[in-house]
């Protein structure tokens, strides 16, 4: 394989204030026999992009503190990944198999891989976060907030068995509770 990538970051602090904002970049290219593939391609070399090729990737934090409690924002933003098409279905039989007796066993049948992309990604999240001393050794951090706050739906993967586009988590609200020992 072969990766080419650059990634930049700005952070800014002023009292209670912090921002960031990062991006990256980066080109991932596999080559493979089309033998060891088993795909249905030209040529004896396929090159492709994998699954885990995100071209760009953008994220902006920022944070402000006031009477003990941080109030945070994150936006992220991630390109498309590349994935394999369903091209279609076919029931398959060996030379044995007679058609009226045996249905054949199922296949699906791909499109080139990796050939495509996968919608871009987005989400905002947001919290609040309070540290309470318990003792001079102990003490309790409570944060709240929610994940995906907009209710985007962000593609996970889409499932070629079932032909179901399956999504990340929607809007998230939590509550956690951290227990700190100094």
């Amino acid at each position: 394989g072969l990766v080419h990538g650059a990634s930049a970051q700005l952070e800014a602090e002023e009292g209670p204030f912090y921002a960031s904002i990062g991006y990256g970049w980066s080109a991932v290219t596999y080559e493979a026999s089309t033998d060891d593939l088993g795909a249905w391609v030209d040529g004896q070399i396929f090159s492709y992009s994998p699954a885990h090729d995100r071209r760009h990737q953008l994220n902006l934090v920022s944070s402000y503190q006031w009477k003990g409690i941080t109030a945070s924002i994150r936006w992220q933003y991630g390109s498309g990944r590349p994935f394999t098409k369903v091209y279609g279905y076919n029931l398959s039989l060996n030379p044995t198999q007679r058609p009226t007796e045996a249905p054949g066993t199922a296949q699906t049948i791909y499109e080139r891989p990796f050939g495509a992309r996968l919608p871009s990604y987005h989400r905002l999240d947001f919290s609040f976060k309070r540290s309470f001393i318990l003792t001079n050794r102990l003490a309790l951090d409570v944060s709240a907030g929610a994940i995906n706050l907009y209710d985007r739906r962000n593609i996970f993967y889409f499932d070629a068995d079932t032909l179901q586009r399956v999504n990340q988590s929607p809007l998230f609200p939590f509550l956690s509770f951290s227990l700190r020992v100094d």
